[in-house]
């Protein structure tokens, strides 16, 4: 009998998400990239990824339940008078703001997503800018450079 309750215990516990990694920068990247994103780039002994609209998804596969952590490892358009501001959303749903240092440099964010803010399956977390530009004599109006962005459980 109370083996049986152990395993019903046990059953019913929230899923464990599994750690989830990506170099944006890297060719194995492209499958996991929704929209607004441009090439593979490498550069400062990293490779990146720049977002290129105000707005872009990744996607990635979860077993949903517990709480775990994202991570983000991210350097932005620098513009002297302005500091770049990050909105992270996952599944439609608002999570955090992150506002970058006052400098051209990569840096790590992070915050805690609340047990059962990822579903079982696929995931979508969305980053949004508050600007963009172009820096002659690239064509593309970029707004942050996306090294890597992971997610562990805690």
């Amino acid at each position: 009998m109370q083996r049986c309750l152990a395993i019903a215990l046990l059953l019913a516990l929230p899923a464990f998400a599994e750690p989830w990694s990506i170099d944006l920068g890297s060719d194995t990247a492209e499958p996991s990239l929704g929209f607004g994103w441009s090439h593979g780039e490498s550069g400062t002994n990293r490779t990146f990824r720049w977002m290129d609209r105000l707005e872009a998804d990744i996607w990635f596969e979860s077993d949903g339940g517990s709480e775990v952590e994202l991570a983000l490892n991210a350097a932005p358009m620098y513009l002297a008078w302005k500091r770049q501001v990050i909105g992270v959303y996952v599944n439609g749903r608002f999570i955090a703001e992150w506002r970058c240092p006052d400098d051209p440099e990569f840096h790590d964010y992070s915050v805690t997503l609340p047990a059962g803010t990822l579903k079982p399956g696929r995931n979508r977390l969305t980053l949004r800018l508050g600007y963009h530009r172009r820096v002659p004599p690239d064509t593309r109006e970029v707004g942050l450079a996306v090294h890597r962005i992971s997610i562990t459980p805690r």
